[in-house]
C-alpha cells in the first residue's frame, strides 16, 4: 500500500485527478486473489438525446436487461452540456454495465445502444414526419 501511496503522490496542480486514480487502484484490484473476476464497461451515453437518455435509464428497461443477462448497471457521472467542459474529479454520464461474463456484458451494451440509437433516430425524425394536423 506504501508503493501505491508514492507512486500516486499529490502534486498541488492535479491533487484532485490522483486521489481519483488513487482510489479507482484500490477500487480495481483484487483483495487476497479470491472471487470472480468482472468484466465491465463503461457506456458513455451523455451526448445522446434527453428522450433516447431517459428511456434507456428506464428502471423497467435496465431490470429486463439486468435479468437477461445477468449483468449490474448503475447510471453514474454529471451531466455535462454541449460545449462545457466536465468539473474537475467527475466523469460525463454513462452507463457503468459490470457481469462476470464478457459476452453477457457485449449483449447488455448491444441492446442499451440499440434503445437509444433507435430512440435518438425518433427523436431526430420527430418533426419531419407528416403527421395528422399542418400548420
Amino acid at each position: 500500500m506504501k508503493e501505491a501511496v508514492v507512486q500516486y503522490s499529490a502534486s498541488k496542480t492535479d491533487k484532485v485527478e490522483q486521489v481519483t486514480k488513487l482510489i479507482n487502484h484500490f477500487a480495481n484490484s483484487k483483495q487476497g486473489g479470491e472471487g470472480p473476476d468482472f468484466f465491465s464497461y463503461d457506456f458513455e451515453i451523455n451526448d445522446y438525446p434527453l428522450g433516447a437518455r431517459q428511456k434507456a435509464c428506464n428502471q423497467g428497461f435496465l431490470r429486463g436487461i439486468q435479468n437477461q443477462t445477468n449483468c449490474s448497471i448503475s447510471l453514474r457521472g454529471v451531466f455535462v452540456e454541449l460545449g462545457k467542459k466536465v468539473p474537475i474529479g467527475c466523469r460525463k454520464l454513462y452507463l457503468h454495465i459490470q457481469g462476470e461474463n464478457k459476452y453477457y456484458v457485449t449483449e447488455a451494451y448491444k441492446q442499451i445502444k440499440q434503445v437509444l440509437e433507435e430512440s435518438a433516430y425518433e427523436s431526430m425524425h420527430m418533426g419531419m414526419a407528416p403527421g395528422k394536423y399542418s400548420l
